[in-house]
């Protein structure tokens, strides 16, 4: 099992509360940098329910929309996404 109970449930916290301010677009560098975190936590979350063990959790629009918003987020913060990476190989959070 890659996620324990209560990492699952969280993740499952956090994927309600990025639908429910999916349309929010207006942030700070540090702010979108931490939602481009949490997004891909999720999507990663919900690649595994789905594909490996094919239960999925989510509806499709929402996983299509979670995905829309962390494209949109890379794009409009480029910076963000070095830093995010710089700081994964230095195991600075």
């Amino acid at each position: 099992m890659k996620y324990s109970a209560e990492n699952q449930q969280e993740l499952q916290q956090l994927t309600a509360t990025l639908i429910n301010t999916v349309a929010d677009l207006n942030y700070t560098s540090d702010a979108a940098r931490d939602v481009i975190d949490e997004l891909k936590q999720v999507i990663n979350f919900h690649d595994w329910k789905y594909y490996v063990e094919a239960q999925p959790t989510i509806k499709d629009y929402d996983y299509d929309q979670l995905f829309q918003k962390l494209k949109s987020l890379q794009t409009t913060f480029p910076n963000c996404l070095l830093l995010i990476h710089r700081q994964k190989e230095l195991h600075v959070h």
